[in-house]
């Protein structure tokens, strides 16, 4: 097996909202998710991301987890939950609600399936008419009552804290409050995602953080702040932060879940310098 030219395992995205295109679209023969693929393939990254996964037609899933497997790549985070970032449903309690989440999750776990993926990002909206304790209290029980559908189909729910800056209006905003659902779900497939834009932006620490929260993590995820942009872009100190999660044993993928300031070639470009003179630094 070729040495790998990375010190950790990056992967690229393929989009991270609804609408959005891959990291690198410029510099792959086409945006189209083989083409990104096979480009992060030949950068020497580890894997892939995905947000829109879930909906992508079952035909596109098959041949890119066939891609992914064939090229020896990872398969990086999914997301799970659109309705829930949307929609008021995790701090909700009632069977409709529970019905709903569950269908949601199913859809998840196919896609993942045929990707190969194990990791499915979660985020959860917050409700303006409950009380913060109640949604908090719904949150947990709606992922105990979804923990065995998970468990039983070979992945995790991952939980992630989001800033108000990005994502106004979540019930998860902080690391500790992350952790305290895990603590209460006691449910080895429903972890957390450490994402240093979203950690940054809303309580800082991210060493600390990271130290505090490395045995609950299952993806990690970063862009530089402000703006979500590539990191070395702005006022995180990435050869600190990647090097203490270097020297942790960190074996998972870091997925370079970042914007460029201009789509365009040199801005792809530019991105990969700054990552690899960070790369180099750790």
């Amino acid at each position: 097996m070729p040495t790998s030219p990375w010190k950790l395992r990056y992967a690229a995205h393929l989009g991270i909202n609804p609408g959005d295109g891959p990291l690198f679209a410029a510099s792959a023969p086409s945006a189209d998710p083989l083409d990104q693929i096979r480009f992060a393939a030949s950068l020497g990254l580890a894997g892939i991301a995905d947000n829109n996964a879930a909906t992508r037609p079952p035909q596109q899933l098959d041949a890119m987890g066939a891609e992914i497997a064939r090229l020896g790549l990872e398969m990086g985070a999914i997301a799970n939950s659109r309705l829930g970032a949307r929609q008021s449903l995790w701090g909700r309690s009632g069977p409709e609600v529970r019905a709903t989440l569950a269908a949601e999750l199913g859809d998840s776990i196919a896609a993942a399936h045929r990707l190969g993926a194990r990791h499915l990002v979660t985020v959860a909206k917050a409700d303006p008419e409950l009380p913060a304790a109640i949604q908090h209290a719904n949150l947990i029980e709606n992922l105990r009552a979804l923990a065995d559908i998970a468990d039983q189909a070979g992945v995790i729910i991952a939980l992630e804290a989001t800033c108000p800056q990005r994502m106004p209006g979540m019930i998860l905003r902080t690391c500790a409050q992350v952790q305290s659902v895990l603590r209460a779900v006691v449910a080895p497939c429903v972890r957390m995602v450490y994402d240093s834009c979203h950690i940054q932006y809303a309580e800082g620490n991210l060493t600390d953080n990271w130290h505090a929260c490395q045995p609950d993590i299952a993806v990690v995820q970063i862009a530089d702040v402000p703006g979500r942009l590539p990191p070395g872009s702005g006022e995180i100190a990435f050869p600190f932060l990647l090097r203490t999660i270097h020297d942790s044993g960190w074996p998972g993928l870091v997925e370079l879940e970042n914007y460029l300031p201009t789509p365009n070639l040199a801005a792809e470009q530019a991105c990969l310098a700054a990552l690899r003179a960070i790369d180099a630094a750790i």
